[in-house]
């Protein structure tokens, strides 16, 4: 509710607008009314109204002199002046005290009706955007400088709250996640507009997306029971994906801080019970027990590989290998089982060895891998590495035409499969040559490209938007791209303009 001060010295407009008000928009709730200035500080200070309807003539402190105290006070109400037409000069220099808007006397019922309308919409707006930020202060500890009165305030149309952790793709686990194309789809499933509109038949959602982009977080409020009801809507959302989809819930809460626990206990539910390669729906009111998905890998297994290893018969372990991979894909391994065989493989590979390097990898092969025959072509290449079946010199001429094809190309939709299918190398052979050479990522040398060609293209062309620059780069989401330009630079590509102007003109 928007909560209200009626201020003029006519007891009967008093009333009248209180009337009007009550009457035209629901939203609003009167709290209050005061006849004189000296009246409406002490209520404006006691009360702490968000709208107050002021006279500007009244008698002892006029309304002027009210405005003027109200700009002094930490969270000034929102002002709308009332003044007839010989005081309209008064009304100018209210709005130089930030008054919102003034509505002439005698007061028009349908004037009022419409400016309501606009505070409302303001109203909601601002409260969305701080809800939003209650929810940022809950995952990261941001400054959030509202006090508990306010957050009530704020969520208490809202009975219960759900959150869901949505994963596409593969939950990611390493800090370079080469498959972009998730960051379109979002876009492309014309995602949160879905979901908000689904949700409307609820209450309230609020979508937070992050990096990676692979997932992003839903948090529902609405009325006891909406937490269920709503998690067939999101699944008919996603339904039609195009990489596997999973979906992560917990109970609901009564109140919003509660989410905190909620969503750790979320993120580290992905964690343990993502399948990969697989849709998957998981309750965390209702766990399901953790199986040992790798019981065919015995020790006997392991003692198999072993000896090949000894025996230097790497062909033969290629072989054991996908064989483990087909049991895996068979029984629908989680992918944190996944992501442990694989470790050991390379590990017995290796001679029982497992570097720091070899273990990033393989965290950056499942990230970045859809299906089982990315992690076949990916194990493949790691193995090849470990047992030294191609030369370093080959590696290296490699390396060097990637970066000669992606410094004439990088403006282009240049992709990592585009890459891959060109050299004709599986994505995760084609990084780990690349990474060898230049000890960076394809995925990170181009962002760096592209990151300095805007840097100059927003130093030289100040009348281009930063859509248009997003798209001569080679990005088809400027929002995207702001991301990571400021995740690159420290500042968002207007302010890096802004910047660069002021230091040209000697500011």
């Amino acid at each position: 509710m928007i909560r209200t001060l009626v201020i003029d010295d006519e007891p009967f407009l008093r009333q009248y607008i209180k009337n009007c008000i009550v009457s035209l928009n629901p939203a609003f709730t009167i709290i209050g009314e005061a006849g004189n200035g000296e009246e409406a500080w002490r209520k404006i200070t006691e009360t702490a109204p968000d709208v107050i309807f002021i006279d500007i003539k009244m008698p002892l402190v006029d309304g002027l002199e009210v405005l003027e105290r109200c700009s002094r006070l930490k969270k000034p109400p929102l002002s709308v002046v009332l003044s007839g037409y010989s005081e309209f000069s008064y009304a100018q220099k209210a709005l130089k005290h930030h008054a919102f808007d003034y509505i002439l006397k005698p007061v028009n019922r349908e004037a009022l009706g419409q400016l309501l309308k606009r505070i409302e919409t303001g109203f909601r707006k601002r409260m969305v955007q701080m809800q939003y930020r209650y929810f940022l202060h809950l995952l990261h500890n941001q400054n959030f400088p509202h006090s508990r009165e306010e957050i009530s305030a704020a969520f208490s149309g809202f009975d219960c709250f759900c959150a869901y952790y949505v994963c596409i793709g593969s939950h990611s686990t390493c800090r370079y996640n080469q498959f972009n194309t998730i960051g379109d789809f979002w876009k492309n499933m014309q995602f949160d507009r879905r979901v908000s509109r689904a949700a409307a038949a609820y209450g309230q959602v609020w979508i937070i997306h992050e990096e990676p982009q692979n997932d992003c977080l839903l948090i529902l409020g609405g009325p006891n029971g909406s937490g269920h009801a709503f998690l067939p809507d999101i699944q008919a959302v996603l339904e039609n994906s195009p990489y596997p989809a999973t979906i992560i819930h917990g109970p609901e809460s009564s109140r919003p801080e509660q989410l905190k626990d909620r969503i750790i206990e979320l993120y580290s539910a992905a964690s343990a019970h993502i399948v990969f390669s697989r849709s998957g729906v998981y309750d965390l009111a209702a766990p399901r027990p953790l199986l040992n998905d790798l019981s065919f890998f015995s020790y006997a297994e392991q003692n198999i590989l072993r000896t090949l290893v000894s025996d230097h018969k790497f062909a033969d372990f290629q072989q054991q290998t996908e064989k483990y991979l087909s049991l895996c894909e068979s029984r629908g391994c989680r992918q944190c089982a996944l992501s442990q065989l694989l470790k050991r493989i390379c590990e017995i590979a290796d001679q029982n060895r497992l570097s720091f390097a070899l273990q990033e990898r393989i965290d950056e092969l499942v990230t970045n891998s859809i299906d089982y025959r990315d992690i076949r072509n990916g194990m493949a290449d790691l193995l090849s590495d470990i047992f030294h079946t191609f030369s370093e010199n080959t590696g290296s001429s490699a390396a060097i035409q990637i970066k000669t094809f992606i410094d004439q190309h990088y403006t282009e939709q240049i992709s990592l499969t585009r890459l891959a299918d060109k050299f004709n190398f599986s994505i995760s052979h084609l990084s780990s040559l690349f990474k060898k050479i230049y000890r960076v990522s394809p995925n990170e040398y181009i962002i760096r490209l592209r990151i300095e060609r805007a840097k100059a293209l927003l130093a030289e062309n100040r009348d281009t938007s930063v859509r248009r620059i997003s798209e001569l780069i080679g990005y088809t989401d400027p929002y995207y791209f702001s991301r990571l330009f400021k995740m690159s630079v420290g500042c968002t590509p207007s302010d890096y303009r802004n910047s660069h102007t002021d230091s040209e003109s000697g500011i």
